[in-house]
């Protein structure tokens, strides 16, 4: 899928967390709308392998996974790749839920699921500005 419009005015590289193959596929979709060519995983522990040896502009990361959970996962991302990388928890919990889970400190933001695609487009757009990778981003 060539970029449209929107991934060219803000590129970023996307790594998407979840267990569940139907959330998988529905946030690629959108994202893959949007232009993008997001990397997947299915779990945690594959989460970090992938951080550890690629860069993520953005990282959507599912809470509640079998091998590892995702405060866990993002908590050793973290390690790995401090601050470079905008951690959001893709999660049907509540803020407040997910806080009673465990440190969120290494996240740095929440989404609610099931995902709104106007509420990505403009995670992307706020997580593009605030990497720097804002390139010729066409006017909202």
């Amino acid at each position: 899928m060539k970029k449209t419009e929107f991934s060219s005015g803000y590129p970023l590289d996307i790594l998407i967390v979840d267990d569940d193959i139907i959330n998988l596929t529905v946030v690629k979709s959108y994202l893959r709308k949007l232009g993008y060519q997001p990397s997947l995983s299915d779990g945690g522990i594959k989460a970090v392998e992938l951080a550890s040896r690629e860069q993520f502009h953005l990282i959507l990361m599912d809470i509640h996974m079998p091998d590892m959970n995702g405060l866990e996962a993002s908590s050793k991302i973290r390690e790995i790749r401090g601050q470079e990388v905008d951690i959001v928890a893709l999660t049907s919990l509540e803020r407040d839920q997910v806080e009673k889970l465990g440190d969120t400190s290494c996240l740095t933001d929440h989404m609610g699921k099931p995902l709104q695609f106007e509420n990505l487009k403009n995670l992307l757009i706020k997580t593009s500005q605030r990497k720097g990778c804002r390139s010729n981003a066409p006017r909202e």
